[in-house]
């Protein structure tokens, strides 16, 4: 007798593994993007606490630059992990958690270099 034999469900069980490997991989790209997300929002807060530290620095604004980007930074949920100023330059390292892993972003941010504002004009 000629006939399928032991193959029978197999085309289910084929099935379910491709939707499961589907799943699988379509998971992995999400919380991988998920975390690209994150470390991008870290190191969007780290640029603008570096600003604003400089700005502060630079007498743009009143106020203590490492507070001020500690205050930028807390405000978004991360930490304030190093602040540096020196000569109206601010030197900034901010850090977060992702799922049990540590990210960290590094901003530097200074008065322009550009002769216009060299003179005060």
């Amino acid at each position: 007798m000629i006939g399928n034999g032991g193959q029978r469900g197999s085309g289910t069980i084929m099935g379910l593994a491709i939707f499961a490997t589907i799943a699988l991989a379509g998971s992995l790209a999400i919380t991988v993007t998920s975390g690209l997300n994150e470390a991008r929002n870290v190191q969007v807060v780290a640029n603008q606490a570096a600003l604003a530290a400089s700005d502060v620095a630079r007498g743009v604004v009143s106020g203590h630059p490492c507070r001020t980007a500690s205050s930028v930074v807390s405000g978004a949920g991360h930490r304030l992990h190093v602040c540096e100023v020196t000569d109206g330059k601010a030197r900034i390292v901010v850090a977060s958690q992702w799922w049990g892993l540590d990210i960290e972003k590094r901003a530097h941010a200074g008065p322009p270099d550009h002769p216009v504002f060299r003179d005060g004009g």
